[in-house]
């Protein structure tokens, strides 16, 4: 996803056969966990990160639900299995489990996005995005202006030739003698 700072995929929201996103859609498992900021920018050699290499290996489309009620709901968009918070577990090939929470040992604790970077990111991250607005608002008034000049100019050349051409007539009638009169040699 662009401007992520923990640079999750951009995978598309699982819909229903009327269109909807699934009820109780929580999100994705690959997107779902919490790199250390150090490790965000590791990449292999084709220039991919750990997310897209390890975790999505690992997890690809696993989808996360709320419920196990939300799960079996939305089994017609699960392709590569789901869990819900509550212990749920549709595998791939439709192998269910959907047995008592209490006998699953699943967490998902939250974690704090900004705990693990820098103390100025946000702002950073903020400031850039103003100066970002203020370049591109720049760029609109510079074409806005630009355009102007050109009309500007393109009005004075029209004018400046119409100016030429009425002072070379006015020039030309000046010096010409006018009709009927005679020129007298003494």
């Amino acid at each position: 996803m662009v401007d992520d700072p923990q640079r999750r995929l951009d995978l598309l929201k699982p819909k229903l056969p009327n269109g909807d996103c699934p009820p109780g859609f929580i999100g994705f498992a690959v997107n779902m966990i919490n790199v250390e900021f150090t490790n965000l920018f590791l990449l292999t050699g084709s220039g991919h990160g750990l997310r897209e290499t390890l975790f999505y290996n690992l997890f690809s489309h696993v989808q996360v639900y709320k419920t196990r009620e939300d799960m079996a709901f939305s089994l017609p968009c699960i392709s590569d299995g789901a869990i819900s918070l509550d212990g749920g577990m549709i595998k791939g090939a439709g192998v269910f489990s959907l047995g008592n929470r209490n006998d699953v040992d699943v967490r998902f604790p939250k974690s704090s996005v900004t705990s693990t970077l820098p103390d100025n990111y946000t702002d950073t991250k903020k400031h850039l995005k103003e100066m970002k607005w203020k370049r591109e608002t720049m760029l609109e008034d510079i074409k806005r202006e630009q355009a102007l000049l050109d009309t500007a100019r393109q009005s004075f050349e029209r004018k400046k030739e119409e100016f030429v051409k009425f002072l070379a007539q006015s020039s030309a009638y000046a010096t010409r003698k006018p009709h009927g009169m005679l020129s007298y040699k003494v």
